[in-house]
């Protein structure tokens, strides 16, 4: 994958019912290019389907906190593995010895490990710690 697939997916993930005329100009291709990319990625099963994805109430929503540690030059490079998720709410470069520090909020606690066993799958993921929120008393709006 090259920094136009990236683009593209990012533009799917962002709303895949887009079309692919709209993303072409986003990206700067031509749509037939852009049509062929998303092809071979559904072919390839970079993208594996398109589905309806509800959101549930606040209430019912799980909420973690992964400690990312990778092997990557820059932290940056993680970005794109972990914005696939839509999931993921939030991602902080932090210092000390924890690379990156994501939050994800899910629909359940089934959802937050596969969010995870799919991020410490990658290659160049190293580590992944889950801290799991147990409370919030403050979120933002709140203040």
């Amino acid at each position: 994958m090259d920094k136009f697939d990236q683009l593209i997916l990012q533009e799917l993930i962002e709303n895949a019912r887009q079309p692919v005329a709209r993303i072409a100009e986003r990206v700067n291709l031509s749509r037939s290019s852009v049509a062929e990319r998303i092809k071979k990625m559904e072919d390839t099963g970079i993208i594996s389907g398109y589905q309806v994805v509800l959101k549930p109430p606040k209430d019912q929503q799980v909420s973690a906190f992964f400690e990312i540690y990778h092997s990557a030059i820059k932290c940056t490079d993680i970005i794109p593995l972990i914005k696939v998720f839509p999931e993921v709410v939030q991602c902080h470069g932090i210092s000390g010895e924890t690379d990156l520090l994501v939050l994800c909020r899910a629909s359940s606690m089934e959802r937050i490990t596969e969010i995870r066993n799919a991020i410490e799958q990658r290659p160049q993921i190293t580590k992944v710690k889950t801290h799991v929120v147990m409370t919030e008393w403050y979120k933002p709006g709140d203040w």
